[in-house]
C-alpha cells in the first residue's frame, strides 16, 4: 500500500495501512464511571446514521469550500481509474 501509494497509483494515502486490518475501539469505561455518560448510539447505529446523513447531504458537501480538509476532497483514484476501463 506504501509504494502504491507513493507513485501515485492507491487512492488511499500510506497512513492508511498502519489502520486497516487491525481492529480499533473506544474504551468508554472512565467517562462512565466518572461523569455518568452512557453513549446514545452503538457503533452500527453511529455508522448507519452517519452514512444515511452523508447520502442526504453529499450535494453540499461536493460544493463546500475549496479550502477544506483533504478528507472533503475528491479522491485521486490512481489504479482505480484503469480497474473502471476494464470492468
Amino acid at each position: 500500500m506504501k509504494i502504491t501509494s507513493k507513485v501515485g497509483l492507491s487512492p488511499l494515502g500510506d497512513y492508511h495501512s498502519l489502520m486497516y486490518g487491525r481492529s480499533m475501539y473506544f474504551d468508554t469505561s472512565k467517562i462512565r464511571d466518572e461523569l455518568g455518560y452512557v453513549a446514545k448510539y452503538s457503533n452500527d447505529e453511529m455508522i448507519c446514521e452517519s452514512y444515511d446523513w452523508y447520502i442526504a447531504n453529499r450535494d453540499k458537501l461536493k460544493y463546500a469550500d475549496q479550502g477544506a480538509s483533504a478528507h472533503r476532497s475528491a479522491v485521486k483514484q490512481g489504479i482505480l481509474k484503469l480497474v473502471k476501463l476494464f470492468s
